[in-house]
């Protein structure tokens, strides 16, 4: 089953909902995922940009499987990138993508 996650920066855990957003999952403070899409919905992220308030506007879309370590950090700041970034590259997918108690994602 495929998961939608993004982070709930407020209580430092990840949310999980199904992949059409119909039905809350719980919450996580690890996480590994396959075959994930890393997702930025432009429009609401302009609208981060011009009211300077965060929202939930980008996640990360994938199958949940077991927790594995991996190496290259993934990070997202809407201020400075349009898209999930990693060694200076975009990120659109990966096979696997493990998240953190810290908040940081990488693949």
């Amino acid at each position: 089953m495929k998961v939608l996650v993004f982070k709930d920066i407020k209580n430092n855990r990840y949310t999980l909902w199904n992949e059409s957003k119909t039905k809350h999952l719980g919450y996580r403070k690890t996480l590994t995922l396959k075959n994930a899409n890393f997702v930025v919905i432009e429009s609401k992220r302009k609208q981060v940009l011009k009211t300077k308030k965060r929202f939930p506007h980008a996640w990360i879309i994938g199958e949940i499987t077991l927790n594995k370590k991996l190496h290259n950090q993934v990070k997202y700041n809407p201020f400075l990138n349009k898209k999930f970034m990693a060694k200076n590259k975009p990120v659109i997918k990966a096979s696997k993508v493990f998240l953190n108690s810290k908040g940081q994602v990488f693949i």
